[in-house]
């Protein structure tokens, strides 16, 4: 009994010895890239792809000890061992073999070529099936769509001859397309460089310092579950993740809120609500905001700006539903103990190298426009500079040990390391099955086809095309990830849009607030998951909640389409970033609201709230929407007034 125990204890070390390997290497090939960028991305992708399909495949056997349970340990130990040893050694072929096969065409592979090809493939696949199911049968459906036996069926705008069978392959893969293709360039290149210096802040401890300062200034227990909004705000601007920021601050928010007497499925659904603008908030916003980009051809830099005053009217809005579903639950607002432990130092210490990272990564890509990963390098050289220099002189004050710091370092460093790379790989891998979809859609005319289609749309309904892509989004978003959600919307609908007369960035915005909402929409929210988890709370109560709190999201993109000046950092995008923000309270307040005890004169009133709502959206004259706008204000001013 005690050998087998210790075989399984060795055997659990061996693999994550050489899970931590795996990271390290990647790191490492990341970090030399953003010093010296002495391969081209397509190049990088070639290398990186296999060896994050490696690093998956290893983890998934290193935590479930197994791979496929119906099979046997032995066979699971092979397949395990293809699985990882495989992809890494074709990784390797494939960057020494680059300048060779990306010049070939489908006929000229040699055997060994297609054969790296089909299994890359199929593990993507199977990766998608494990992670994103939808996506996998998305994929599934579209392979069997682009044999010539089906595609010669079909009526148009569907019809189309067929790809030849080496071509699924040879298209997906070798070519540069599909797996290797510019999604997965922009996983690797652009966004995986941006998860490191994330993984560091998560390994250093720095966003949870964070959260710990906020919540021990705030005392009035109607302005706890602010504590939520605030600290998702502050994490927001670096995590670019709903579900990172619930695991990040909804660990000590929920908990307290709970403490106080809100009920655990609104506790959760706070944080949720909260963690949501962590996808808008700027600097780093969602993995959809730098595919726009990429997608527009400009700058990150100049996508991040254009979100400042939406993420503003974003958190402004959740601040205030927040505030009256408190109301709910607190109705003192004397101050009270919650038996929260002292701030450390090591805290302000912390909160400093947030400061830093944040501080050097605007200056760097702002300021001196440098590229997203050469600027990622220098945060991460000021953050490493400022977190030694700190501790060190905190151990000669304190005459601490210089070993235990050392030693403390090097496993912060490690945490990081591995936190930032498997935030790489779920990111890439997913990024890898959204280039299989948009390859086979591309390569069977499929995408033209259906464009040319919602022109004519757009030509004789533009208001039923942004309805039909509104509906379109929502739709899928319950389904899929939000990145293939923006990225199905802005192929099929924003080229229409475009061509319809609205405005360029806000057609994508309308397609990324979308995306966002995909995040955190049912049946399959992860972000409600872990906060209700947290919580202790109902999955879908919390999921319903959530919804509810955060309801002004839902006509952010019909106001971006109406204001395009809010996407813009001057005095008329604040002007009609506050009209955005009237019109979303007043359209949702009544729904918002139901439920809370207030008087019969105050139920009625609120009724006019969506009528002005509908007037700053429609009205063409600007005064009526100002003093429509005053109107919501006032009036929910009075309505919430001793709540």
């Amino acid at each position: 009994m005690h050998g087998r125990m210790n075989g399984k204890l060795q055997s659990k070390s061996i693999l994550n010895f050489f899970s931590y390997g795996f990271s390290i290497l990647i790191f490492s090939i990341i970090l030399l890239y953003m010093v010296t960028a002495f391969i081209s991305g397509t190049q990088l992708v070639f290398q990186l792809v296999p060896l994050l399909l490696s690093l998956y495949f290893l983890n998934e056997y290193r935590r479930n000890n197994t791979l496929y349970p119906r099979l046997g340990r032995k066979l699971n130990v092979v397949i395990a061992f293809i699985f990882i040893i495989f992809p890494f050694l074709s990784g390797f072929y494939l960057n020494l073999e680059f300048s060779r096969i990306f010049w070939l065409t489908s006929t000229e592979f040699s055997i060994m070529d297609l054969t790296i090809g089909l299994f890359i493939l199929l593990l993507v696949m199977e990766f998608s099936r494990r992670i994103h199911p939808v996506l996998f049968y998305i994929n599934i459906f579209f392979f069997i769509y682009a044999t010539p036996f089906i595609g010669r069926l079909l009526p148009e705008p569907f019809f189309h001859l067929g790809l030849p069978y080496i071509r699924f392959i040879t298209s997906n893969t070798l070519e540069g397309f599909g797996v290797f293709g510019s999604l997965s360039i922009i996983g690797v290149q652009t966004v995986s460089p941006i998860l490191i210096l994330i993984g560091l802040l998560i390994g250093f401890g720095i966003l949870e310092s964070m959260v710990k300062l906020i919540i021990g200034y705030v005392r009035s227990p109607r302005l706890i579950p602010q504590i939520s909004v605030i600290s998702s705000a502050c994490v927001g601007t670096v995590t670019g993740s709903i579900t990172a920021n619930v695991a990040t601050t909804g660990s000590y928010t929920i908990p307290l809120m709970k403490r106080i007497g809100i009920h655990p499925n609104y506790a959760g659904a706070i944080e949720v609500s909260s963690s949501l603008g962590g996808m808008i908030m700027p600097p780093i916003m969602g993995v959809a905001a730098f595919v726009m980009a990429a997608t527009i051809g400009v700058p990150y830099w100049e996508v991040a700006t254009r979100a400042l005053i939406p993420a503003i009217v974003y958190y402004a809005s959740v601040g205030l539903c927040v505030y009256i579903i408190t109301s709910k639950f607190i109705k003192s607002t004397k101050t009270i103990d919650v038996n929260r432990s002292p701030i450390e130092k090591i805290v302000f210490i912390n909160f400093g190298g947030f400061i830093i990272a944040l501080v050097m990564l605007v200056y760097f890509i702002g300021y001196l426009q440098y590229e997203l990963p050469t600027a990622s390098y220098y945060s991460m050289i000021s953050f490493i500079i400022y977190i030694v220099v700190l501790k060190i002189i905190y151990v000669i004050i304190k005459h601490g040990s210089f070993k235990i710091l050392l030693l403390e370092f090097g496993k912060s460093i490690l945490n990081g390391i591995c936190q930032g790379v498997n935030s790489v790989v779920d990111v890439t891998l997913l990024l890898a099955t959204l280039g299989v979809m948009i390859n086979m859609m591309t390569a069977t005319g499929l995408i033209q086809d259906l464009s040319w289609t919602l022109i004519d749309l757009a030509e004789a309904s533009p208001l039923l095309l942004v309805v039909a892509a509104y509906l379109f989004g929502i739709i899928i978003g319950l389904g899929i990830p939000p990145t293939a959600t923006y990225i199905s919307l802005s192929i099929l609908f924003v080229p229409a849009m475009v061509k319809a007369g609205f405005n360029l960035w806000a057609a994508h915005f309308f397609a990324f607030i979308l995306a966002v909402i995909a995040e955190y929409s049912p049946p399959a929210s992860i972000a409600a998951a872990v906060a209700s988890k947290i919580s202790e709370g109902s999955f879908y109560r919390t999921m319903y909640n959530s919804i509810i709190i955060s309801l002004p999201v839902f006509l952010f993109p019909f106001a971006f389409l109406a204001f395009p000046e809010v996407l813009s950092i001057s005095l008329s995008g604040l002007l009609y970033g506050f009209l955005i923000f009237t019109a979303s309270i007043g359209l949702s307040i009544r729904f918002i609201t139901f439920g809370i005890n207030m008087s019969s004169l105050k139920s009625i009133i609120l009724w006019i709230c969506p009528v002005l709502g509908v007037l700053i959206l429609m009205s063409p004259d600007i005064t009526i929407k100002l003093v429509s706008a005053l109107l919501i204000v006032l009036i929910v001013s009075f309505s919430l007034r001793k709540l």
